[in-house]
């Protein structure tokens, strides 16, 4: 009974000074929303655990070895010609480039510099490493490079129309499961609002005041 008494006054304050609290969730809002702005591009996209060993490796091939490939995307390339043609190795190369022109990539690797196998798959099909700079493995740098590498792919179709370049490794699987844990929630939340905001208004008793933590 003394819990229903405290439940009743609580939503008897709530009720009371409603435009109080929708006042105080708007400068909350105000506070948090620009810190949150660009929040995107200054997390790091990538699975690591500070101070762990594979943590210190990296730090170590950034900072004693300045390798351009301490942080790196794999590109596959897919329906081209056998790379021996010399179609194959021309239209490989101008993918190259078109990688190598954004700023936030550091390197590429590739059976253009060394002709191994390891580079060469059963379906003729081909990879390429991709250097990125310090701190541009975000997934606005990711997103850059899939719609550049999509734009590629789209004017090499008339010419080659089974082309496909695909992006894999730490940045890109991580992202992929960031967006795919975002599109989870959101659907989460979407199903869990109405029942929250009836419930709200039932333990408010007013649809205004139910309205204000949900919105």
């Amino acid at each position: 009974m003394a819990g229903s008494d405290r439940w009743s006054a609580f939503a008897a304050l709530a009720v009371r000074h409603r435009r109080a609290l929708f006042l105080g969730w708007v400068a909350l809002a105000a506070v948090l929303l620009p810190a949150a702005r660009g929040l995107e591009r200054r997390l790091e996209t990538g699975a690591r655990i500070p101070g762990s060993e594979s943590d210190e490796v990296a730090r170590l091939i950034a900072t004693r070895f300045a390798s351009p490939f301490t942080s790196f995307s794999v590109l596959v390339v897919r329906g081209l010609p056998a790379l021996p043609d010399p179609e194959g190795r021309r239209t490989l190369a101008a993918i190259v480039r078109g990688v190598n022109e954004n700023p936030s990539v550091s390197g590429t690797f590739s059976v253009l510099d060394v002709p191994d196998t390891l580079f060469m798959g059963k379906d003729g099909s081909t990879l390429v490493i991709v250097g990125l700079r310090a701190n541009a493995a975000s997934d606005v740098v990711l997103a850059a490079l899939r719609a550049s590498t999509a734009t590629l792919a789209h004017s090499l179709r008339p010419a080659h129309p089974r082309v496909e370049l695909l992006w894999t490794g730490e940045g890109p699987l991580t992202a992929d499961l960031r967006r795919a844990s975002a599109d989870d929630a959101n659907r989460a939340e979407r199903r869990v609002l109405p029942l929250t905001l009836l419930l709200l208004t039932v333990v408010f008793g007013a649809l205004a005041a139910a309205a204000l933590p949900v919105a």
